[in-house]
This record gives C-alpha cells, structure tokens and sequence, in this order.
C-alpha cells in the first residue's frame, strides 16, 4: 500500500534517531515541514545534527518560513499539562504557517514516554472543524525490529502497516549519515580494504581448511595456521621483519616478504600492527562482504568505524557495520583462538551496536574459532536468551569463512545465526 507523503511531520526527538531519519527520509515531502518536540537531552547536538543532515538532503526553508523547526520542552515542563499546551501551540503555528488542505503526520516512535504519548493523545483528539480546510492526520509508529511502520489515518479511521524496505524515499540515506547523526563524533570509518589483496592471501590460508576431506588433516593444517598466526604476536628480541621471515619458514606458508612488501605499506611499524591485531582480518571479511553491496543486498557498508569520547559518550570501534534499508547490521572480529577471550568481544558488541545506532541494531560475531569452540560460545549467548540464539543474533567460525558472504547475507535477508 502507499501512503501520499505528509505536508507536516511531527517527530519526537529522542536519543536515536534512526526512527526520526526514516520518517524524514520516507513520509513528508521535500518542500514541507518538520516539527521536532525535543527534551533537554535532545535539543543541543541531536536536534542540531539532525537538522543539519535534512539541510544537506535539501530541505530549504519554504517562502520565507523555517522548514525545520524546535519545540522544547524543559525538565520542568515534562508534565501532561505543559506538554499538552505545548503541542496545541505547535498545532496552532502550523495552521498559520500553511495553506489549504494538508496532512499531518506525527510519528511517537521516539523520545520520552510522556512525551510521546501525551502528543498522541493531543493530536489525535485536535477538532479542525472550524479551520475551512480538510486537516487529515496519520499517527505513525515503527518498529524497527519487524522492520513495519504502523499507520493509523484518523479520517479512514483505521490501522494498517507497511514493510520499512517498501517505502517511497525522497533522499537516500547511507550507513555514514545514522552512524554520524546518532553519535556526536565519528573520526574514522574505511570504505574499502587498504592491502586487499594481502589480507586475502591471509584469509584464503584459513579458507584452505574447508577444502581438507579428511578430519584429521583439517585439525592439523588448522592448528599449524593458528600456531603461526601467534607467532606473529609474540614479544620477543627479533625484529618484526626477521620474526615474520622465521615464521613464512618454519611453518611453510603461502605468503611471502615479497606480499608484504608490495603491498604498500609505509614503514615496518604499520606491518607489524596490520598483522599484531585484527587489522588483515577486518579487510579480508570487508572485501568478502563488498559485493553484497554491488549485488543490492545491503546499501551501505564500512568498517573500523571509531568514535570519539565526547561528553557522556565514551569512545569505542566497530569492526564492521552494515547497512540494509531500514535496517543496521553491527559485526566484531576476533582471530584469536579462546572462547574465553571471544566472550568480552561478543557482550562488547552488544553494547556499543547499540551505543552506534540504538537498540534495533542486530549484531554479530566472526571468529577463527573451530567448531566446537563456535558451539561453546552459542551456549554462553543462550544463557540470555533460553533455547537458542535470538534471531538478529550471528555468530560463526573458521569453517564458514569459504562461504562468508552467503552467511551474512543469509543472516540479513533470514535471520541465518550459523549452523555449525
């Protein structure tokens, strides 16, 4: 079903903004008018960097008139009267600001619970009779988990819902403008790996133990790699050049010095902390979840993405986000080999997906882990979830990684978790 887009939106300014940018993005035209109710918490930097995202869309101000405006409302002010007062105020502008017949659309996904729900009441109750014109209201409300968008059109009187992927964008939004409004400083993200082809060449290592028929023979080149791979994160007296040669050496891999050199890098110091900490790892998987964009399944992706400790947020990395129309996907990396050094990982990207983009963000975890190590780390996220992980939940191991890219886009379009 389509809806025609609203003259006017309303939105509750709430700490994540995600449900607010897709009403923006979705249902109001571009020439029309955005009206933001906003607490103390969001009227400084979230209102001014939602604004300022619009702006940039292309909402001017219309004859004259403010196309993007703020309504506060005071800690003190945070009671049903006040707030009701305030909304019928807002309503009252919006009648002289426009002309003719128009339609309304509040959307109280967001923000305080009295906030929302006091707009609500107001606005859904709101009698134009006496105006000469056909005033029409749409209530809205997403839900980002079933990814649907409620519509309640008082004048039909009545409620229907639409799939978020189906509706009419006027600006396309990107993976960099949720990560950049919700936070209030994002100072590094990469688009696309550095050393692509090196980073593959150290993936395709661990690729090569699928292809082993025999069980025995894949523990063991397994074991080899993984020895190898702490080798290269070993202290020790040697430089990083002469330990790495000693390691191509002893343990016969199929990279060379002559990979390494090629590839570009700076200095000796950027080799060794591209192969001391998770860095090939994070380019390898990017590379191998690319084409998930070229081929539409996602819209954005970006990877190391860092924040900033500003004010109250304090400052983290994601390995990997993704981005699928309305939808944000959050990926932690880890290479090393103990369950019990994943699991900070895995309750960590619990934490800052959510700190990246809200609560809506389904998250994931990609190790080098071997199959029984995979299912041990499943049973600890059980333990929060009863009898098996919970749908946006992902978690998989060294065995997948031929087959990374179906997994994650299995995992985005169906909720795949991992079937090792």
């Amino acid at each position: 079903m389509k809806y025609r887009k609203a003259d006017v939106l309303i939105v509750i300014m709430g700490t994540n903004p995600f449900p607010n940018l897709v009403s923006a993005a979705t249902r109001v035209k571009i020439d029309g008018y955005i009206y933001c109710i906003c607490s103390e918490d969001t009227a400084g930097k979230p209102y001014e960097k939602f604004k300022n995202l619009l702006q940039n869309k292309g909402f001017k101000n219309n004859s004259g008139q403010e196309c993007i405006k703020k309504y506060l409302l005071t800690d003190d002010e945070m009671k049903v009267k006040n707030i009701e007062s305030k909304v019928n105020s807002m309503l009252d502008e919006i009648l002289r600001t426009t002309q003719g017949d128009i339609l309304i659309e509040l959307n109280y996904t967001c923000g305080k619970k009295i906030m929302s729900s006091v707009a609500y009441d107001v606005i859904k109750n709101k009698k134009f009779k006496n105006t000469g014109r056909n005033i029409e209201i749409n209530l809205i409300y997403i839900d980002a988990e079933r990814e649907l968008m409620y519509v309640e059109q008082l004048d039909k009187r009545k409620v229907s819902s639409i799939e978020l992927c189906d509706l009419e964008e006027s600006f396309e939004l990107s993976v960099v403008d949720i990560i950049e409004t919700y936070n209030t400083e994002i100072c590094e993200f990469i688009e696309e790996p550095k050393y692509e082809k090196l980073s593959n060449k150290l993936g395709e290592m661990f690729e090569s133990i699928s292809y082993i028929k025999d069980k025995r023979e894949q523990k063991e080149r397994y074991k080899k790699l993984m020895d190898a791979k702490k080798c290269f994160t070993e202290k020790n007296e040697n430089n990083f050049i002469d330990k790495i040669k000693t390691v191509f050496e002893n343990f016969n891999l199929p990279v060379s010095m002559e990979d390494i050199d090629s590839a570009g890098f700076e200095d000796d110091e950027k080799k060794e902390k591209y192969f001391e900490g998770n860095k090939w790892f994070e380019e390898y998987i990017l590379s191998k979840l690319l084409p998930l964009k070229e081929e539409k399944i996602i819209d954005g992706l970006v990877a190391n993405v860092k924040r900033k400790s500003v004010s109250k947020e304090n400052e983290f990395e994601v390995d990997i986000v993704l981005y699928k129309k309305y939808k944000m996907y959050a990926l932690s990396l880890t290479t090393t080999r103990r369950p019990s050094e994943a699991t900070p990982k895995l309750y960590e990207i619990f934490q800052r997906s959510t700190d990246l983009a809200g609560d809506e963000t389904e998250r994931g975890l990609i190790t080098l882990f071997w199959v029984e190590d995979v299912i041990k780390l499943k049973e600890k996220c059980m333990n929060l979830w009863d009898d098996d992980l919970s749908r946006g939940v992902f978690i998989t191991g060294v065995m997948d990684l031929p087959y990374i890219k179906e997994k994650v886009k299995n995992w985005i379009c169906g909720g795949e978790k991992s079937d090792q």
